[in-house]
């Protein structure tokens, strides 16, 4: 009897993409995947022929009314906010959206993005009911606190253990206060304090309680974690916890670009020279828009020093703003859109922000890296690509053309690198069946009591 499994993604580009990896490797093996999606990422959903619900309502986390008001434009003044009850309104949406896919799709399995975890206080009870599996999606490298270890979010390093214990204090107490502002701000109708009331009305046990350990999103203790990461990649030797499940690296199951966008790429790349493929994923926008721009100049001066080196910059996500400014480049080729795993096996050194999907392409085709991290777990990915000898690090703000330079020879010509890359990929590799690991993890685990 075939299985049915509900994913519950996250609205965010990296993490969606993350889950279709895991659901193609799933229908491969004869599940049938539907989706509870936000509304405004519904059409990717389609494109990878899932099954759909579109949910009106964003998920919900901690700092949810700002998260609303970026996702569904509203003006939402504090007082009118207040008067309409907070968030309990978008709670009962939420909960009524949720009962009624799960009552419709009948369930066997429940994977749920991490950002998107607060969702089992609501359907507790049905999971309890027709003994639905719910398992966590960590699309991001572990992101508990552990004592001793460097946050995921950090690039601060395993030696530096006076840095590592005041970071610790510093995300536990920063947690803790504003947590306890939001309380106060908004008279209890917060999502921490709506979220334990909806777990005591649920009577929901206290094995499945917030996860105080995590002092960045809202998770689960007593839950399954699956993260698409072999464990080689964390600081720290072992799972933080049992319920901890690293798969390793997931090969891609779904539909494979083979054909490269245009004549022009072709010819870049039949001219035989070193290829510098740069990408910061889909982060344009007005936050980081301006900055990397600004990187993106200081390497287009760097490159003018690097006459026998192609640079491929794939804009990813373009905003109009953006676009305009790239059109300036003398040394830099630009492209809307690249087929990232397929160009990284021409590529002698990827620039990347960080993400851990490109990381993971990059690792895969044994191309050494200059991270420039943006934020969330990008510094602390910056910082094992340093530490495990993968790659470089860059600051999106201090460099200078110079240096740029410099980091990108040291690339170039430094074979200890790619060595490197090949030792770290063959021993995440070895023994390391993803596959195998995934499928067992979704059959077996996350049944809750």
């Amino acid at each position: 009897m075939m299985q049915q499994v509900l994913f519950i993604p996250a609205p965010v580009m990296s993490h969606i993409n993350a889950s279709f990896k895991i659901a193609h490797l799933l229908k491969r093996h004869h599940y049938q995947v539907h989706y509870f999606a936000h509304y405004g990422v519904a059409p990717l959903v389609v494109q990878q022929n899932f099954g759909l619900t579109e949910a009106r309502t964003p998920p919900i986390m901690e700092g949810y009314r700002k998260a609303l008001r970026k996702h569904e434009r509203i003006k939402l003044g504090y007082w009118t906010f207040l008067r309409n009850g907070g968030l309990r309104g978008f709670f009962s949406e939420r909960r009524q959206e949720l009962m009624a896919v799960v009552e419709r799709v009948k369930p066997n399995l429940i994977i749920a993005d991490t950002f998107s975890a607060a969702d089992f206080a609501f359907i507790y009870p049905l999971l309890k009911q027709y003994h639905i599996r719910f398992i966590q999606l960590e699309t991001l490298p572990c992101t508990l606190s552990i004592k001793g270890q460097p946050s995921f979010s950090s690039f601060t390093l395993p030696h530096q253990k006076g840095k590592i214990a005041v970071e610790y204090q510093v995300r536990k107490w920063g947690k803790k206060m504003s947590r306890l502002i939001e309380r106060v701000l908004y008279a209890g109708m917060d999502a921490y304090t709506l979220l334990k009331k909806e777990l005591k009305k649920n009577a929901v046990p206290s094995q499945y309680q917030i996860e105080q350990k995590n002092h960045f999103s809202l998770s689960f203790t007593g839950l399954p974690t699956m993260l698409p990461l072999p464990l080689e990649w964390e600081f720290f030797p072992a799972p933080p916890t049992p319920h901890h499940h690293y798969l390793g690296f997931l090969e891609t199951a779904g539909p494979q670009v083979s054909t490269l966008p245009e004549k022009r790429l072709e010819k870049l790349l039949q001219l035989g020279k070193p290829i510098v493929y740069i990408s910061f994923g889909t982060v344009f926008g007005n936050v980081w828009g301006k900055h990397i721009i600004a990187f993106m100049q200081k390497l287009d001066a760097a490159m003018a020093g690097l006459q026998e080196v192609v640079a491929i910059f794939s804009l990813g996500n373009p905003q109009g703003m953006a676009k305009a400014a790239m059109a300036n480049f003398t040394h830099i080729h630009t492209f809307a859109y690249v087929p990232q795993v397929q160009l990284l096996g021409h590529c002698s050194v990827f620039v990347t922000h960080g993400g851990i999907n490109s990381i993971k392409e990059s690792i895969q085709a044994a191309v050494p890296m200059l991270v420039v991290p943006l934020d969330v777990d990008q510094p602390g990915n910056a910082a094992k690509i340093a530490h495990k000898g993968l790659g470089l690090a860059a600051h999106l703000g201090r460099e200078t053309p110079e240096s740029i330079q410099y980091k990108i020879k040291a690339l170039l010509t430094g074979g200890h690198y790619k060595e490197q890359l090949l030792h770290f990929k063959g021993s995440v590799c070895k023994g390391n069946k993803a596959e195998e690991k995934l499928i067992s993890v979704a059959a077996k685990e996350g049944m809750v009591h």
